[in-house]
């Protein structure tokens, strides 16, 4: 077996060799580059620059997945750069066959920062209608979908906008339901012969939500179906397969946006709780000096007047504020000034507001 050398900024490699290579000297490369240039966040992707060009068996490839394996350790890939090539090439030709020409198609550079866009019907599921058809037909069961109610591929009604913690959930449930599978070749079926000894076919897949650890279920091969058997086929599909997608879809949407409206409410009342002033809390600098002014007040009254009981609160409180504990300096001002500070201390965020103004 040759050596692992870099010539001519290229590695040429065989695939017995891959492991070796992967471990001694692509990862290597990967995490200096991460140290050496301090690479975070999306720039991780970076840390394949320089690299040189990657050949096993006399096929070249592309570095995959270097951000997830950067941070999780997982999933680095060597896939064929040809292959993924044609791969994108045929993922823009269904959409754009999958578009319909009166639907308002969607702008993608208008994606909102930290929001990523999901194709609800998603474009792999729906291809396989697609295989086989004239542009005529084509572009007649686009329309055919458009009208059912469900627009297909960069339509604005096919995009939600998602975090990518729900858009990675709604794959995986998907994944986990036999729903996104992978395509299968021409003749091939979900329906498997059952042996002498039991009662009806067994499915790939499962049914009727029942667990299902048998061999894998695929996507049937509808490329011998003329189009009006495909219009049955997908009408099943709709109402089966992509009404609970969007079922999930939706509750996943709108757990989101519960969390989301909770916490601008939280951090609404946070916001009006500073600017409460009762002469008592309206920013960090307030606090130390309405300690100030009431010691000064109670001294000048005189003792007789105030009490000792308010005294040494005043004394706590002003010692509270030299260690810079406003928390301590509020509670001993409540106890002299009762009256200003009580309403504001039963509400519900006043520990919140407290801490946020102490810094802890």
């Amino acid at each position: 077996m040759s050596e692992i050398v870099k010539v001519d900024g290229a590695w040429r490699i065989a695939k017995s060799q891959k492991a070796e290579f992967v471990q001694n000297f692509l990862i290597p490369h990967l995490k200096k580059q991460v140290e050496d240039n301090n690479l975070t966040g999306k720039a991780l992707s970076k840390a394949r620059k320089g690299f040189g060009k990657i050949f096993i068996d006399g096929r070249e490839k592309q570095i995959s997945n270097v951000t997830k394996f950067l941070t999780t350790g997982k999933d680095l890939t060597l896939p064929d750069k040809g292959l993924v090539k044609e791969s994108k090439q045929r993922r823009t030709e269904a959409i754009d066959v999958q578009t319909s020409d009166t639907q308002e198609k969607y702008d993608w550079n208008t994606q909102p920062k930290g929001m990523e866009g999901h194709h609800k019907r998603m474009v792999k599921m729906y291809a396989p209608f697609y295989e086989g058809l004239s542009k005529k037909d084509a572009k007649e069961l686009t329309q055919w979908f458009v009208d059912e109610g469900y627009a297909l591929g960069d339509s604005v009604d096919n995009i939600q906008l998602m975090n990518p913690k729900a858009h990675k959930e709604i794959h995986r449930w998907m994944i986990d339901n036999r729903i996104q599978v992978p395509r299968g070749p021409a003749g091939f079926s979900n329906f498997q012969l059952s042996n002498l000894l039991s009662i009806g076919p067994n499915v790939r897949g499962g049914a009727d939500g029942q667990l299902y650890d048998g061999p894998a279920p695929k996507f049937p091969n509808l490329a011998h179906l003329p189009l009006n058997e495909r219009l049955t086929a997908a009408s099943i599909f709709l109402k089966y397969v992509q009404d609970p997608v969007e079922e999930k879809l939706s509750s996943l949407i709108n757990v989101d946006s519960i969390q989301q409206s909770e916490f601008d409410r939280r951090k609404a009342e946070l916001e009006a709780g500073y600017k409460r002033t009762d002469q008592v809390i309206a920013k960090e600098q307030e606090v130390p000096t309405a300690v100030k002014d009431f010691a000064q007040e109670a001294w000048d009254v005189g003792m007789d007047a105030v009490g000792l009981g308010a005294v040494k609160n005043t004394v706590r409180a002003g010692q509270a504020v030299i260690n810079k504990d406003p928390v301590s300096a509020l509670i001993n001002v409540a106890s002299i000034r009762h009256e200003t500070i009580e309403p504001l201390a039963k509400r519900s965020e006043y520990k919140a507001i407290t801490r946020d103004i102490a810094g802890k």
